[in-house]
């Protein structure tokens, strides 16, 4: 307490270092409480302290106190503009790196470490950034290319829980790519998030999460009795070790297996580099067929081929694709790129695309295709009548220069032709809508000085007086006429009784 109170009124001191004490989760949350009217301290040194040193054995209960104490040393980053450097760990900490310019992300990337020139974050510096996050109310925070693993993963997660933070309630996008959370470190970030409601981009590429992660994240994504991250549109979980039953584990939540309700938001799944191989290309194919929400699929370096010597493997590989693309009509873009695809491969690919209605980027970068200009003619010739197939990308394979003039010339030709489509659509459009605008002045004309015909009533013992609506007149003026007719053969009655 003495010191603290003296740390607040200090106005001289530029550098303390308290290494080595004994300060836990409450001495951090008072030294922080007495800098925020600080304004000559540059650098605070705190390492060799309980809290810095807590993250090997860690618990819930530990990781709910510090990221509090965290939260109110981010806050007085925040506050404090003299303060420039922390050490809590082994390297000194800028605070620049917890401070983003950008009021929309917070961007503690490595890209923007190594830009700042500081170390990437470990566990420990990920427990401290959890502080940070807790009170943020930015809607994207890009966390990528860190050390971050599963204890930093865990105390990221507590720091967004919904019914504790405000932080969840507006995050939209979180990017934890190449870091190294693990499945374990996945569990406890996927469990919090599948009570945001706003969250539409995921992004845990690169994070070594095999089948079992997988598992936590298909309960996180599937509807049902409990919560699901429903707003979620975009998910990459590329160049993880997912295997073919990983993959089996998404696309049950994805997909109408009779266990209740699917998920209908995703629109957006990567699972490039997830060694996929043959068997978990028939998973791909029961998505593709069954799944009418999803827009683009990416596969790309999945060993559908690498894996298998016989060519004929290759050939069922694509083959599970091609009849579960006829079936598909929400398909947009497909990327098979670098799976070692051979000119017969893709072949036995072609027919499903023959009369796809939605497909319009199908990207074969870096495969074996090494067709002649007359399969190629051939080829192009089967989805000729395709209109919506704007883009076949095929650089990265062994073609001949003339070959790749005639996809280009394809692609051309169509994008092309769709604009002058689109052009006239418009030019159409805007002629009907003149045409109706000039049709309802004319009524409109019509009535004003006419009101349109009227029939006399019969007064000699002929038929009623008829209350016909006239073409053209609206009901308020139907409504007067039937009035007005009503009450002149009201009168004539009365007469005829006197």
């Amino acid at each position: 307490m003495i010191f603290t109170e003296w740390l607040r009124l200090n106005t001289s001191l530029t550098e303390l270092d308290i290494s080595g004490n004994a300060i836990g989760h409450e001495g951090l949350k008072a030294i922080a409480n007495n800098l925020f009217s600080n304004n000559t301290l540059v650098t605070l040194k705190m390492q060799g302290n309980p809290f810095c040193g807590f993250i090997v054995k860690m618990t819930n209960a530990h990781i709910i106190a510090y990221y509090d104490a965290f939260a109110m040393l981010a806050h007085l980053l925040e506050v404090n503009k003299t303060l420039q450097q922390l050490h809590i760990g082994g390297q000194p900490l800028p605070v620049s790196q917890f401070i983003s310019g950008d009021t929309e992300l917070i961007n503690l990337s490595k890209e923007r470490a190594l830009m700042l020139d500081v170390p990437i974050m470990t566990d420990l510096e990920g427990v401290v950034v959890a502080g940070c996050l807790s009170e943020s109310l930015v809607p994207s925070i890009n966390l990528s290319g860190n050390e971050i693993g599963e204890r930093g993963a865990q105390a990221i997660a507590a720091s967004l829980r919904a019914t504790e933070t405000r932080a969840c309630a507006v995050l939209e996008s979180l990017d934890l790519s190449d870091n190294v959370i693990g499945s374990s470190g996945l569990y406890h970030i996927a469990k919090v998030m599948r009570h945001n409601e706003y969250l539409t981009h995921l992004d845990i590429s690169g994070n070594n999460i095999d089948h079992t992660g997988s598992a936590c994240l298909a309960v996180s994504l599937k509807p049902g009795e409990g919560e699901y991250m429903s707003a979620l549109t975009k998910l990459s979980i590329s160049r993880n070790p997912l295997g073919p039953e990983g993959l089996r584990k998404m696309v049950s939540s994805l997909v109408e297996d009779g266990s209740g309700p699917v998920n209908q938001t995703l629109t957006s799944l990567d699972v490039s580099g997830c060694e996929l191989h043959m068997e978990g290309l028939r998973h791909i194919g029961t998505l593709i067929e069954k799944n009418p929400v999803i827009k683009e699929l990416f596969l790309r370096d999945n060993h559908i081929q690498q894996m298998y010597e016989s060519k004929q493997m290759d050939l069922t590989a694509t083959s599970m694709l091609s009849p579960a693309l006829e079936k598909n009509f929400g398909l947009t873009l497909l990327d098979l790129g670098e799976n070692q695809l051979s000119t017969a491969a893709v072949q036995n690919f072609f027919p499903g695309l023959l009369n796809h209605e939605s497909l319009e980027e199908l990207c074969l970068t870096g495969n074996r295709i090494g067709m002649s200009q007359v399969i190629a003619q051939e080829l192009l010739h089967r989805i000729q009548g395709n209109k919506v197939l704007l883009r076949i990308q095929l650089t990265g394979n062994p073609l001949d220069p003339s070959v790749s003039r005639l996809f280009h010339q394809r692609t051309t030709r169509l994008m092309q032709e769709r604009k002058v489509a689109e052009e006239q659509a418009l030019r159409n459009d805007s002629s009907m809508g003149m045409n109706r605008e000039s049709t309802l002045d004319s009524h409109h004309s019509v009535r004003k000085t006419t009101g349109g015909p009227r029939e006399s009533p019969q007064l000699n013992g002929g038929p009623r007086a008829s209350s016909a609506v006239s073409p053209g007149m609206d009901q308020f003026s139907a409504f007067k006429q039937n009035e007005s007719e009503s009450a002149f053969a009201s009168s004539v009655r009365q007469s005829r009784r006197n």
